[in-house]
């Protein structure tokens, strides 16, 4: 299993249709640095060399990861209370069946707190917007299943149209904070893009 990425309004291997109630509780989930099961065949345990591949998007994951940063120099005094209410809003939902790790800045950890709920995890972090589905790591596993690893590829601002001072960091703090090997990457691309 692996482990996923939202950011905004977009998540992989989600339904659509109505919202379910986020205030129920969620559903029993392991911690947010445990291991995959370990499947049959573990040629490639502690290889330093093992082959990495990327589950399908709709595959089982351990935990969605999330970022409460939206700025008022990216979203504009007006959109900013609105998607902020959003995030907390989807946070909860998904809290309702796996869980939920929110990347937040220091500063607005009481705003994220409030609207997050109890059920996810708020994580202090630098961050300069809330796409994490491009910032932070891509998911990857060996084949076996027995080894799970976050790739960073070198966030740069979407070309550099944007700050991502912070943002180029997070795929590293991620899989730090995910407890897994961060493999770094020679591309520089969105993650959300492959």
């Amino acid at each position: 299993k692996g482990l996923g990425l939202l950011a905004g309004g977009l998540t992989f291997g989600c339904a659509t249709g109505s919202l379910p109630d986020p205030d129920e509780p969620p559903v029993t989930t392991p911690p947010r640095n445990a291991s995959p099961p370990a499947l049959p065949g573990n040629s490639d345990a502690g290889s330093a060399d093992a082959e990495w591949y990327m589950p399908d998007e709709g595959d089982p994951h351990l935990r969605t990861w999330m970022a409460f940063g939206a700025s008022a120099r990216v979203w504009g005094d007006d959109l900013l209370p609105e998607v902020r209410r959003n995030l907390g809003l989807i946070a909860r939902t998904i809290a309702r069946f796996e869980p939920v790790s929110m990347l937040v800045r220091p500063e607005d950890l009481d705003i994220a707190r409030g609207l997050c709920g109890e059920k996810v995890e708020l994580i202090e972090s630098p961050l300069d917007d809330l796409w994490i589905r491009d910032s932070g790591p891509v998911f990857v596993l060996t084949e076996s299943g027995e080894q799970s690893a976050g790739v960073d590829v070198n966030c740069n601002g979407w070309g550099g149209k944007q700050a991502h001072g912070r943002d180029k960091r997070v795929a590293a703090f991620t899989a730090a904070q995910a407890g897994v090997r961060r493999l770094e990457s020679t591309l520089v691309l969105e993650g959300g893009g492959i």
